[in-house]
């Protein structure tokens, strides 16, 4: 095995590190759930659709994973408690989706790895 030019291997493992802390949060935390989860994190009160046109996903799978990352994924099954969503107070048929408490201090984790 070769090694890593030395800029490139630190880089690489502050990335390794960021993949190290989403799993820790959830095993099997899919990519899209994570991008959506930085979206958020940099865009508190972001709306659905536009977690949508700033992803590349479908609807489906944007409302899927804010979902799984909100307090219950079902009835029965709780989530990730990452974030939170809320009807719009000024257009009833969005929602405004922002980051928990946890999810906060995820991504203040996530953000001291960058540092």
């Amino acid at each position: 095995m070769t090694e890593a030019p030395t800029y490139k291997k630190m880089s690489m493992q502050r990335v390794f590190q960021l993949v190290q802390a989403l799993r820790e949060v959830h095993s099997d935390m899919q990519i899209e759930t994570a991008q959506l989860f930085v979206l958020i994190a940099m865009n508190p009160g972001i709306t659905m659709r536009e977690l949508q046109d700033l992803s590349g996903q479908r609807q489906a799978k944007v409302s899927r994973n804010v979902t799984i990352m909100s307090e219950w994924k079902t009835a029965e099954e709780p989530g990730l408690d990452l974030v939170m969503s809320e009807i719009d107070p000024h257009e009833r048929r969005r929602k405004l989706v922002h980051l928990t408490s946890k999810g906060e201090e995820l991504a203040e984790r996530l953000a001291g790895l960058m540092s």
